[in-house]
């Protein structure tokens, strides 16, 4: 799979997160979600892979840096616009995470950085990702 089309398959995974599921960042290169109760997510099967918020959210940054990175060097017009668009998209995902989250007060603060480097590649102010990671 091309880098590119890497990049926007996960930042389109990441979007579609829902409050209390989980990022599977163990299954290769591309996110997987998992839900928020027993099973393939449970606490148990996370640790037995050595899967953690931790985990997931060194991939997060490693997959916006990525992005970043993508859209310093000369991208065909489209390819621009669909990061861009995906990275817009992925605010929803984020801002799920981080109420899954919501009684870690280090890992909200991550989820908060995150949000900003969003507000950032899109070309929007950080008070937009703040007042929408509230919701």
């Amino acid at each position: 799979m091309a880098h590119v089309e890497r990049l926007l398959v996960n930042l389109r995974i990441l979007s579609r997160v829902e409050p209390f599921e989980k990022l599977n960042t163990k299954s290769g290169d591309t996110l997987v979600i998992e839900g928020g109760g027993w099973g393939s997510g449970s606490s148990v099967a996370r640790w037995a892979r050595g899967d953690n918020r931790a985990n997931a959210i060194k991939r997060l940054n490693e997959l916006f840096d990525a992005v970043q990175t993508a859209l310093l060097k000369p991208l065909v017009t489209r390819d621009e616009e669909r990061l861009r668009s995906h990275v817009a998209s992925s605010r929803h995902g984020l801002c799920s995470l981080r109420r899954t989250y919501e009684s870690d007060s280090t890992m909200t603060a991550r989820y908060d950085v995150l949000l900003d480097k969003v507000s950032d590649l899109v070309g929007e102010s950080a008070s937009t990702s703040t007042s929408e990671s509230a919701d």
